[in-house]
């Protein structure tokens, strides 16, 4: 885990967070070890989950763009998602957590 933690800082993608920091801390228990890994990355305000929620809530305006997402749009973010997890499993690293709070939108 903690080697993975390591190359995933080291990773470069377009679609990716730039990983700016890590720490890793390990502490021995009985019969054990535990690692806490912290990545630091910039911070986005808005997230996919964010947006859906955002548009859920909003009347329809006479734009229906600003309440649906557009075919071209849904297409773009799968490619640059499938793109990313790609680039993962080609580095041996997975992602296990894959949700609409985890996809960060930028403007």
């Amino acid at each position: 885990m903690v080697g993975l933690s390591t190359e995933r800082a080291k990773l470069k993608h377009r679609n990716f967070c730039t990983i700016r920091n890590y720490e890793i801390d390990q502490s021995q228990d009985f019969c054990s070890n535990r690692y806490v890994i912290r990545l630091y990355f910039d911070y986005h305000t808005n997230d996919l989950e964010k947006e859906v929620a955002r548009r859920a809530e909003s009347k329809v305006p006479a734009d229906l763009s600003q309440k649906y997402f557009s075919e071209e749009w849904i297409g773009a973010a799968l490619f640059g998602l499938v793109s990313c997890l790609r680039c993962l499993e080609e580095r041996g690293c997975y992602q296990g957590d894959i949700k609409s709070g985890n996809v960060l939108l930028d403007s």
